[in-house]
């Protein structure tokens, strides 16, 4: 199973190589206006890897990724960047999992309120709070096969 420390150590490194800021612990304080990205791995270990941040935050990455400024983005430009970060987080958590196991593409939508993503048959894990540059992070694993959940803890 993945733990809070593994979950800390993948978005740090991935956070930083690739958009160059350092995710801080924090408490989630944003409560509305949200991108998520999430990617499944299936395999010896069977869950979701959540990826929730503030729109704005969503738009920072995208700009960054991309070299853009905020008025030459659109939609599917901060959907391919967030998928990508899930992707990459994912990634690396998959690689502290037994094998062997898959990455499924990402898969990322906008909604105004975090309660607002439920996910059949996973069980919440571990949740990591991060805050960057004022915005909100937020990084949760779900493992397979328990009762329907709530994105929040």
């Amino acid at each position: 199973m993945i733990d809070a420390n593994q979950i800390n150590e993948a978005t740090g490194e991935v956070w930083s190589t690739m958009l160059g800021a350092e995710p801080s612990p924090a408490n989630a304080t944003e409560t509305e206006g949200f991108v998520s990205a999430s990617v499944s791995i299936s395999g010896a270990w069977n869950g979701t890897v959540l990826i929730n941040c503030a729109a704005e935050l969503a738009s920072q990455v995208a700009c960054t990724m991309f070299e853009l400024e905020q008025e030459d983005l659109d939609d599917e430009l901060i959907a391919d960047a967030l998928g990508e970060v899930a992707n990459m987080i994912g990634g690396k958590l998959k690689g502290m999992l037994p094998a062997p196991s898959t990455l499924s593409m990402p898969t990322v939508i906008r909604h105004q309120y975090l309660a607002d993503i439920r996910y059949p048959n996973q069980t919440l894990g571990p949740v990591q709070n991060f805050e960057v540059g004022g915005h909100a992070l937020r990084v949760a694993v779900l493992k397979g096969e328990g009762q329907a959940v709530s994105a929040v803890a």
